[in-house]
């Protein structure tokens, strides 16, 4: 990402990135979308528009970016949770500043981290244990038992099994 930032931070912003995706249920694709957005934003030195709401807010999981950097950009300009605006009025000043060209990712950057990582955090043990990480670990299991199936000849032996039932059932 960008050189202001450092390759700590960098790393940091792309690893929280992660962790909210995967909690939200970002697939491979929006979570890649996701990451060129910011890459992006970072790049330029600059949060813009297009990034995030076309990028990264249409990306699948990644809904809940917009208010995140809405949230992100008030503490940004300083101002504490008693503060700073919430809600569509946060949204409005983010949306202002960013067409000014107002809205530093060098600044807003290590707060978004921050935020979905807190927000990550909430959806971690639900995410660890939902559907797709079960199904995850199911084909996991499945994939270790045909390698070890396999391993030990099993695999010619099945094929006999239905060459045999083959000839038998005159198929």
């Amino acid at each position: 990402a960008s050189p202001s930032l450092g390759l700590g931070m960098s790393k940091e912003i792309f690893e929280s990135m992660t962790r909210f995706g995967v909690t939200r249920g970002a697939d491979d694709e929006s979570m890649k979308r996701a990451m060129v957005a910011v890459s992006q934003m970072a790049g330029k030195g600059k949060v813009g528009a297009e990034e995030l709401r076309q990028q990264l807010g249409d990306a699948q999981g990644f809904g809940e970016m917009q208010s995140i950097f809405a949230e992100a950009y008030q503490y940004s300009l300083g101002k504490d949770e008693n503060t700073a605006a919430k809600g569509q009025k946060a949204l409005e000043e983010l949306y202002d500043a960013m067409q000014k060209g107002n809205v530093y990712s060098s600044k807003i950057l290590p707060f978004v981290k921050d935020i979905a990582n807190r927000k990550a955090d909430i959806g971690i043990e639900e995410a660890r244990y939902s559907a797709g990480a079960e199904r995850a670990r199911f084909q996991n299991r499945m994939s270790e038992g045909w390698k070890e199936f396999t391993a030990n000849g099993g695999s010619d032996g099945l094929a006999l099994f239905w060459r045999m039932a083959q000839l038998a059932a005159d198929w």
